[in-house]
């Protein structure tokens, strides 16, 4: 046992019972807590989100990724993309875009800005 040693009477089997419930309850108390994971901070996930969010991250080699920067898109098909989607509001998009960072929002946020 930890720090409790208890001596109660042993006069009868309720008391036997309330003794071993005592000593079970003090050694599950003198146990170590395992730490917990923290995985937001992993370096796994700390990775993916800044690849999501277009921002500069280091790859699992150690190689240095530049984060995406916009450069406006001069679409040439007969729907005259370019002409009617501003520069401006292009660029709004993507940062809509990238400041998701998950994967299911960011295809959500392509399906309700597309038309079929």
């Amino acid at each position: 046992m930890c720090d409790a040693d208890r001596s109660l009477p042993l006069s009868d089997d309720i008391s036997l019972a309330l003794d071993v419930e005592a000593e079970e309850t003090v050694i599950e108390q003198c146990r170590g807590r395992k730490r917990t994971r923290n995985v937001h901070n992993w370096k796994k996930n700390i990775r993916k989100r800044k690849r999501a969010r277009s921002e500069k991250y280091t790859s699992t080699t150690g190689k240095a990724i530049p984060g995406k920067s916009f450069t406006a898109v001069d679409c040439h098909c007969p729907l005259k993309c370019a002409e009617k989607i501003s520069d401006e509001r292009q660029s709004a998009m993507r940062h809509q875009f990238s400041n998701l960072s998950d994967w299911s929002l960011q295809t959500t946020f392509i399906c309700s800005q597309t038309k079929v």
